[in-house]
């Protein structure tokens, strides 16, 4: 379901299978865009990523090396040289040998432990499972001391016996299990007016009875999507993004869209993102200001590239921009800053702290005029007398529906035991 199909090597030919048939062994090929359809240990990879947040909680894509040593008992995060089921390749191509299938995998593995979960009683439940074996002890007392008494008292057997029979019936409070409905029912209704749903009542009286809830926040308590919430430019400051921006922000945009090999599509009014979540946050941000990627690359075209690389911590294009070629760099703002020629470093650095102070993600874009594209594109040709462009910040934001309920919960609205 989540990598319906995959390409394989098989008898010297590349081939396109569905995903069941993959088998332990097999040469998988992969590259940006594709879902990895098993547990695979990578042969070659070039400059790989992929997202594993299914499986690790983190929203930045992992970096992966073919070459990585890795210790024999690495927590799944750390398996550098891996790649699992179910999880995206955003950046990068590689090829695998599938190592395990089906519940075989890190997902499947979770898969059983879900399926292997025993249901447990909620408190109110348990309460009420407690209720009604005191009430049952209570009854049978009563019933056998009636039935002494009357016994004493010279009453036929059959009728002390039917005498008893309807007190314990009667002491059964049959009531009880419709009250409970009622009041959970009333506390399920005041939640779908905060704009959250119970799927299971009794769910309810355990939210509200809660002090203390302890979660991940990676697609739990966020969108795990990567969303651009500021921009800084050295003529309009530290802003935050709205789609009225100025011409300097569109500038911004525009310039770290070519450089980004990710995209996102609409497929009925849906958003779809393709590649690496953080340049797909701005070619949507570029997308809300007017200027869509496939606009930009047609106005101008990529003419040659430097590919992100994790120890230069920059990606590099050139572009033909209005007839002339423009090197485009983007990265770490503690790189790009010392290979800047023109720049207010003081300012630059004190938005770029005030953003990471906010914990958001901050992107420095700068670019260089050439004369013409150097015979050798190399990060020595390019990557430095830059011209600062600016910084671009952004977030995984939370899920505004689950905070909506936590909150809802920590005052205790709901406590109905």
């Amino acid at each position: 379901m989540s990598a319906p199909h995959a390409r394989v090597l098989r008898d010297g030919q590349e081939k396109l299978i569905n995903s069941h048939d993959v088998a332990p062994g097999d040469i998988i090929h992969l590259e940006a865009g594709d879902f990895v359809p098993a547990d695979a240990r990578l042969i070659k990879s070039v400059n790989l990523k992929s997202e594993e947040s299914a499986l690790t909680g983190e929203s930045v894509p992992s970096e992966k090396d073919a070459n990585a040593v890795v210790a024999e008992n690495a927590a799944v995060g750390d398996r550098d040289n891996m790649v699992f089921s179910g999880c995206s390749i955003t950046y990068g191509t590689a090829t695998a040998i599938v190592t395990g299938t089906g519940m075989n995998t890190e997902m499947g593995k979770i898969a059983g432990l879900l399926v292997g979960e025993k249901e447990t009683k909620t408190p109110l439940q348990a309460k009420l499972a407690k209720l009604g074996k005191y009430l049952g002890l209570i009854a049978l007392a009563a019933c056998v001391i009636i039935f002494i008494v009357g016994l004493i008292d010279g009453m036929e057997i059959m009728e002390v016996f039917m005498t008893a029979v309807s007190l314990a019936v009667s002491a059964i409070p049959e009531g009880l299990p419709a009250i409970v409905t009622i009041v959970l029912s009333i506390g399920v209704q005041r939640m779908v007016k905060k704009n959250a749903i119970i799927r299971r009542l009794p769910a309810v009286e355990t939210l509200g009875s809660a002090s203390i809830i302890c979660s991940d926040k990676t697609g739990t308590l966020t969108q795990n999507r990567m969303t651009l919430v500021k921009t800084y430019t050295e003529i309009e400051g530290l802003q935050d993004f709205t789609t009225a921006a100025d011409e300097h922000v569109k500038k911004l945009l525009a310039y770290g869209t070519l450089c980004s090999d990710g995209d996102v599509n609409f497929v009925d009014g849906k958003e779809q993102h393709i590649g690496d979540p953080t340049e797909t946050a701005i070619v949507l941000a570029s997308y809300k200001v007017g200027a869509s990627k496939r606009k930009l690359n047609e106005l101008y075209p990529r003419q040659a590239e430097i590919p992100f690389d994790s120890d230069r911590k920059l990606m590099t294009t050139i572009n033909m921009i209005d007839g002339k070629p423009i090197a485009i760099v983007k990265g770490a703002f503690d790189v790009m800053a010392g290979k800047c020629a023109q720049i207010d470093y003081e300012k630059a650095e004190k938005a770029n702290a005030e953003m990471s102070n906010d914990a958001l993600r901050v992107i420095a874009v700068g670019y260089k005029e050439l004369d013409e594209i150097p015979s050798e594109v190399t990060s020595e040709n390019l990557e430095n007398n830059l011209t600062f462009l600016g910084l671009i910040g952004m977030i995984d934001p939370p899920d505004l529906k689950l905070s909506m309920l936590l909150k809802f919960a920590s005052r205790q609205e709901l406590n109905l035991s």
